[in-house]
């Protein structure tokens, strides 16, 4: 009894690219939306956790200031 697994996938995976214009209007959005990371992914159309890194990496670079 052989039983062979392939893993392949239906589609490759599309990477957007943002420009830092637009994360600067998305974070900005952020903070007139109370801080609600779900409404204002949902607002822009971008991914709830993409969303978050960019919080995250923002409270980053203002620590370095």
């Amino acid at each position: 009894m052989s039983a062979e697994l392939t893993l392949e996938r239906a589609e490759p995976r599309i990477y957007r690219d943002y420009s830092p214009e637009f994360k600067a209007e998305v974070l900005e959005a952020v903070n007139a939306n109370a801080g609600n990371v779900l409404r204002t992914a949902n607002q822009y159309q971008i991914n709830e956790s993409t969303l978050r890194e960019w919080i995250k990496l923002e409270d980053r670079y203002r620590d370095l200031r």
